[in-house]
């Protein structure tokens, strides 16, 4: 009627939001949460929160203090060192190599050989009689 003309607008829809997550995990003495982060216009927010994990703890020794296995995190003092007590039981004395054993190292024969050997060797030596090598030579 007056002339005018007027242009249909088209309604052309909201993109809408893209969140992307990014994930905080707890730790001993921090929760963990998900923070999600529209990557259209900024808008954030927290999410899916859980409580923190707590210190696995081992126990003190003489070398560290209680230490929490996870973290590293220390509390406390390490142990003393004990005190050492006295020895009271007798020295005991060396034991002595004998000929046989020296001289079946030098020889060359099995341990088998050598097993043998010494078994003869000992009823021997219960019987007095002199003992020898694997290799027949008699010893001292």
């Amino acid at each position: 009627v007056c002339g005018e003309t007027l242009v249909a607008q088209e309604e052309i829809p909201a993109n809408g939001h893209n969140y992307e997550a990014e994930v905080t995990a707890p730790d001993c003495t921090n929760g963990g949460y998900t923070t999600y982060t529209c990557s259209v216009c900024g808008d954030n927010y927290v999410a899916d929160e859980v409580e923190a994990l707590g210190h696995k703890w081992l126990e003190a020794t003489t070398e560290a203090p209680k230490t929490c296995e996870v973290c590293g995190a220390n509390e406390g003092e390490k142990l003393p060192e004990p005190t050492p007590e006295p020895d009271t039981t007798p020295d005991a004395e060396p034991e002595v190599e004998s000929s046989v054993e020296k001289n079946h190292e030098e020889c060359e024969a099995s341990e088998w050989e050598k097993f043998i050997m010494a078994i003869i060797n000992f009823f021997k030596s219960l019987l007095g009689l002199p003992e020898e090598c694997v290799c027949g030579e008699e010893l001292n």
